[in-house]
């Protein structure tokens, strides 16, 4: 709402009296093994769901920052990354199942997901 206060679109706010009642949580389950194995079983390589998995296994870095990544930032043997939310540089040995992947992916400067399949976050949603 300050948004549109501040945008002269509107002059009061009218959610300030709202309660926002927060919601105990335990978090975000972490997959077990066996979750993992049984997920790369049912995809296989060469699937986008495995590169997703993959990226996100053996990187193990947040999903806004690899679906930044692309075959550009693989060079040596390493995978580049900025972090979106610390702003760090990091270069991430690649580990063996990902450098297979990672062929896979092919050669270029765009980001993985628009070059293999055209979708960005909309694929981690479905298959995460």
């Amino acid at each position: 709402m300050q948004f549109a206060i501040n945008n002269g679109w509107r002059d009061d706010d009218p959610t300030t009296s709202i309660k926002v009642k927060r919601q105990k949580s335990e978090g975000i389950h972490a997959w077990t093994d066996q979750e993992i194995d049984k997920y790369l079983l049912k995809w296989g390589s060469g699937t986008i769901q495995r590169l997703a998995m993959s990226l996100m296994l053996y990187t193990g870095q947040r999903r806004s920052d690899v679906v930044r990544m692309g075959p550009g930032d693989v060079q040596n043997g390493m995978i580049y990354v900025r972090q979106e939310k610390t702003d760090a540089c990091l270069w991430i040995p690649l580990h063996s199942e990902l450098q297979d992947v990672t062929q896979i992916m092919g050669g270029g400067q765009s980001n993985v997901f628009i070059q293999i399949a055209g979708w960005q976050l909309i694929y981690f949603e479905w298959f995460l």
